[in-house]
């Protein structure tokens, strides 16, 4: 007994959104054997997609049927027709996935004839598209660390299932605390950049999987940009001693986050305490008058401030002081000897005056009257450091700083 069966195969795509549909077609011809079967188990032209719908036409190529002949449709395994000589459009969408498909033809009469049975699968399946992100490679400035973003187009997937660092030993990234996903956006954190990535050069591959297809891989890549250093503007202000004020500059941060200390570059440095002797709102400076005015005590006296930031170089800070009533426009003349001194002095003067003397922190330490001539000063009992002698009256006011060793 001889059995031959012909599958033939024609795939056509007619697509609309992601349905697309195919042909699968089967044969058998039978001429001396019992119950010749057209079998399918799976159905190629739909490239492995979810099948959406199967129809079915059968028939066989005579007209001696229910008389001769007849067939059997058989489906994963359970009969569902009987008899049948031809169907036609036949569905089989209730029966979804289909493991097995049959048609087993037979003779009705015991007499052996020629069968010719034909068969065709309209088949309607839906083609999944993967989500993708773009960019997939991201870049983490190590100069600049910050959050990372890029885009996910979802197609038919509708969030995201995990993400996974294949380092040595991969590790899970952990949703809200890692990355989030808002929308469209995904969005990687620098807390968890920072800890991964801390070479320039160094690179993670993340395997980002959907709830739907397959997964789409992002490359973050470490990289050090050149530092930007702030910037303040003005870099030059005046301080007013007839109406005292406090001075304000603007600061352009770049890669800089926070002020580390200011110093005012006099013979003896000295540095300013924040918010006692300037504050930073925002990106504004402010220098407090009660500093300047203890150290700001004669007109084109100047106060050079070296700012230090967190990060990148210091910018410079000038304060000239002004008056708006003419007073450090001096007509009188004097010498102070020797400067630096053991803490006694000469102040030698055509005019007569009231002197105080101001440590570095703007405390009195000493005063007494100057009269026209020589005087002599004794501050021996004050520590080393710089001092401020102030000298003024009623038409004008002398500043000269002296250090005393």
């Amino acid at each position: 007994m001889k059995k031959f069966i012909l599958f033939v195969l024609i795939l056509s795509a007619l697509v609309s959104l992601n349905a697309q549909t195919c042909v699968e077609m089967g044969s058998v011809q039978e001429w001396d054997q019992t119950n010749p079967q057209i079998v399918f188990t799976s159905f190629p032209c739909a490239g492995g997609n979810p099948i959406t719908s199967i129809l079915l036409t059968a028939t066989f190529a005579g007209l001696d049927c229910p008389a001769k002949y007849a067939f059997d449709l058989i489906v994963n395994g359970v009969t569902i027709e009987m008899g049948q000589c031809q169907l036609s459009g036949y569905s089989l969408n209730s029966y979804l996935p289909i493991t097995s498909l049959i048609l087993e033809a037979y003779d009705t009469d015991g007499i052996n004839e020629n069968i010719i049975l034909v068969c065709q699968l309209d088949i309607t399946y839906y083609v999944f598209v993967d989500a993708e992100i773009s960019p997939d490679t991201l870049y983490y400035d190590l100069t600049n660390p910050d959050n990372l973003q890029t885009t996910i187009t979802w197609n038919n997937a509708s969030s995201v299932a995990s993400i996974v660092d294949n380092q040595s030993t991969p590790y899970s990234l952990v949703a809200g605390t890692d990355y989030s996903v808002s929308s469209y956006t995904l969005q990687l954190n620098n807390s968890y950049l920072s800890g991964v990535l801390t070479t320039a050069g160094q690179e993670i591959e993340l395997e980002v999987s959907f709830n739907m297809g397959n997964p789409s891989l992002l490359t973050v890549i470490a990289i050090e940009s050149p530092a930007s250093d702030a910037q303040i503007n003005p870099q030059n202000a005046t301080y007013d001693l007839y109406q005292p004020h406090n001075v304000e500059t603007t600061i352009t941060w770049n890669d800089a986050t926070v002020v580390s200390g200011i110093v005012d570059d006099q013979t003896i440095p000295q540095s300013l305490v924040e918010n006692t002797d300037y504050a930073v709102s925002g990106n504004v400076l402010t220098i407090f008058s009660s500093w300047l005015s203890s150290h700001l005590l004669a007109v084109n006296d100047e106060a050079v401030l070296t700012i230090s930031f967190d990060f990148g170089q210091d910018a410079v800070f000038t304060i000239t002081a002004i008056s708006t009533d003419g007073i450090g426009k001096f007509s009188s003349c004097f010498s102070v000897y020797p400067n630096p001194s053991n803490g006694q002095f000469v102040i030698e003067t055509d005019n007569n005056w009231t002197m105080m003397v101001y440590d570095i922190t703007g405390r009195i330490v000493a005063s007494q009257q100057i009269t026209k001539g020589s005087n002599d000063i004794n501050l021996l009992g004050q520590p080393s450091g710089l001092y401020m002698v102030r000298l003024f009256n009623k038409e004008q006011t002398q500043t000269i700083r002296i250090v005393i060793e």
